[in-house]
Order: C-alpha cells, then sequence, then structure tokens
C-alpha cells in the first residue's frame, strides 16, 4: 500500500463543530489523503464523534495522555508534523471548513509548480452560525516571498493556518512550527519562512475561517493578554531578524519598494497591538519595554510622537481598570 500524498493533522479539543470539519475533508474530490485526528485531552467526547469516520482506514484517531495545548498549543502540532510521514501536510482546526474542491486545488498547484513549498487555500471568514464575515482578495496564482509578505502585512489578507499546505520535509528542516506563546504568531512567522521559494494561492475561495470566540486565545484573563503581549513582543523580535536575512535577497525594484512598505506597515501594526494589549498589564513595565522596541525602529519622529505613545499608554490603562 502506498504513502498517500497529503496528511490532515487535527489537534481536537472542541466538539462543537468536529463533525462538520471532518465531514468536510470526507468529502474531498481529490481521494489521496489521510487524516490523524488527536485528541488534546478534551472534557467532551471526541470519541464519539469520531467514530462514525473510522470505518475508513484513511481516518486515524488518538488521545494525548495529558493536554498539551495548556501548556504549548505549538508543542501539540509539532508532535503530530514529527508524526507524519507523507510529502505535504494540512495542521487542520476543528472548527473550520474544507470545500471539496480544496485539495483538487492544491494538488494542481503542487504539480504546475514543483519548486514551490507553501501552497495556500484562498479563505472566506464564517462565525459560529456559518454567516459570511469576510472573504480574501482576489490573489495572483504565484508570489514571491516579498511580494506575498506584502499582500499579507499591507493589504491584511484572512489569517489562519489551516488553509495552508505545507511541504513536510522542509517543515521539519525549520524545526516544526514556530514556537510563541498562544501560538500568537506562530503561525504567521512559520509560515513567513516556509515562503522563501514562493507561495501559490487555489484560485477559488476552498476554504471557511470559523471565528467562533470560543478559541483558547480570544479568552479576556489577565493571564491570556500577558501572553498574548509577551507573544506579540516576541513575534517582532522574530521579524526583525527575519526580514534582515529577506532584505539580502532583494533582487528587483520592486522588492526593494515592497520590503520598504512591510517595515513600515509592521511597525505601524506593531505600535497599535503593544497600546491594545500591553496597557492592559502595567503602565509602567511593558510600557517601557515597547517604548524601546519603537524607539529603536524609528517610529517616533520627535518629542510629540514620544508624549503621544505614553499619554495613549497610560489612557488604555486607565480605561482598562475602570
Amino acid at each position: 500500500m502506498t504513502t498517500p500524498k497529503y496528511t490532515f493533522l487535527l489537534p481536537a479539543f472542541k466538539g462543537k463543530y468536529l463533525d462538520e470539519m471532518l465531514k468536510s475533508i470526507k468529502a474531498q474530490t481529490y481521494q489521496d489523503f489521510k487524516v490523524l485526528i488527536s485528541n488534546d485531552c478534551s472534557p467532551e467526547d471526541l470519541r464519539s464523534i469520531c467514530e462514525p469516520y473510522l470505518s475508513d482506514p484513511r481516518f486515524s484517531y488518538r488521545r494525548n495522555e495529558e493536554n498539551m495545548g495548556s501548556k504549548s498549543l505549538v508543542s501539540h502540532w509539532n508532535l503530530l508534523v514529527d508524526m507524519c510521514d507523507t510529502e505535504y501536510l494540512i495542521m487542520a482546526s476543528d472548527d473550520d471548513v474544507y470545500e471539496p474542491q480544496f485539495l483538487a486545488e492544491i494538488d494542481a498547484l503542487v504539480q504546475k509548480y514543483p519548486n514551490v513549498e507553501l501552497f495556500r487555500g484562498r479563505v472566506r471568514q464564517i462565525d459560529g452560525e456559518d454567516n459570511l464575515l469576510a472573504q480574501d482578495m482576489m490573489l495572483e496564482e504565484y508570489h514571491s516571498q516579498v511580494n506575498f509578505m506584502y499582500y499579507f502585512y499591507h493589504y491584511e489578507i484572512l489569517k489562519c493556518i489551516a488553509n495552508y499546505v505545507f511541504k513536510t520535509s522542509v517543515l521539519k528542516e525549520h524545526g516544526g512550527f514556530y514556537d510563541l506563546p498562544l501560538a500568537w504568531g506562530s503561525d504567521d512567522a512559520t509560515i513567513m519562512i516556509q515562503s522563501e521559494h514562493g507561495i501559490c494561492h487555489t484560485p477559488s475561495l476552498t476554504f471557511s475561517f470559523r471565528n467562533s470566540g470560543i478559541n483558547i486565545s480570544t479568552t479576556g484573563t489577565l493571564k491570556m493578554t500577558q501572553e498574548k503581549t509577551r507573544g506579540i513582543y516576541l513575534y517582532m523580535k522574530f521579524l526583525e531578524n527575519y526580514l534582515a536575512q529577506v532584505k539580502t535577497r532583494l533582487r528587483t525594484k520592486m522588492d526593494n519598494e515592497q520590503y520598504q512598505v512591510i517595515e513600515h506597515d509592521l511597525c505601524d501594526s506593531f505600535y497599535i497591538k503593544s497600546l491594545f494589549y500591553g496597557a492592559q498589564l502595567s503602565p509602567f513595565k511593558e510600557m517601557i519595554t515597547y517604548y524601546k522596541y519603537l524607539s529603536s525602529r524609528g517610529q517616533f519622529q520627535g518629542r510629540l510622537d514620544k508624549i503621544h505613545f505614553l499619554w495613549s499608554w497610560i489612557k488604555a490603562y486607565k480605561m482598562r481598570k475602570g
């Protein structure tokens, strides 16, 4: 029996949409795949939901001995990456939905662009009742790394992880998914690394990303806010270092122009996110950390910019404390 070409790796914890999600995988018109469902010690009876699918030899089920996601979501992802033996993998989610042609369109791109190591299904965003919230802009079939980063950060294309298809050997060479607190930025960091040789997008909308509001990172506890703030800072430090590598590979005038836009947009985005999350923790300690970082990146053009940042931080902190 030959090894399939693709594996859907599914770290599962929530049961509400799991059946719909598995049904969408089983309905793929391209059949050369398998599915590994990994129950992360869910308090729900996920086995019963998965049972009807396990009669299909392409579907398998396991359960962690302890809840890995409570300590590190990425550690669970990378456990499954290590277990994967197919040429390509998809890190699926337990509440999203694949269109029947998802893998068929991906495989057409894989065959057309054999040197590319990252593929992406166009996305629509839905809520918990399947109502449409947003959808991706139309993207060209192929983008270079810098061109993709330009669209990713400048145009804010929809960001999720389960619509990406990774070349397994390359992902393993890079140590799997980049580990950050709450996986906050881990998917984006990994995507940037994997896109070194470009990225291809499906022509049609092949994936629905569900914004259900019941993910671990959407909870508003102080601990979660602290972890998000730490994750944002570590992600931006990663990007600072990685962009320095990307800069050495710029070849065209367009690449250079788009690179400058990327740097500017990232700094502005970080400025806003640092205020939104950081100001909820402490008016001083985190403020100084973010102030020094933004200052080193040239965010402040003069004394008034610095005063505005400090005042905005304190104002946001006071509003948070009520």
